[in-house]
């Protein structure tokens, strides 16, 4: 039998592009007085606002864990 293939997965909602840029200059500023390798910061196109995290989840349920995420969204 072989091991199901899982990845990191996490529930996430999108920010507004304003939201984005403020926390962007934020992390820039926080980084100038941060030491180098201290925090690993994340790139402005990657930030976004975490529900819940599903740690490792089989990719074999993310196809029912996204239409229960679309059925809560719908409602």
């Amino acid at each position: 039998m072989r091991p199901m293939k899982s990845i990191r997965a996490f529930i996430a909602v999108p920010l507004p592009a304003t939201v984005i840029t403020h926390l962007s200059q934020i992390s820039q500023a926080l980084g100038r007085q941060t030491p180098p390798g201290v925090v690993r910061w994340v790139l402005p196109e990657a930030i976004h606002l975490t529900l819940v995290f599903l740690g490792d989840t089989v990719e074999d349920k993310l196809p029912a864990v996204c239409a229960t995420l679309d059925k809560v969204a719908a409602g």
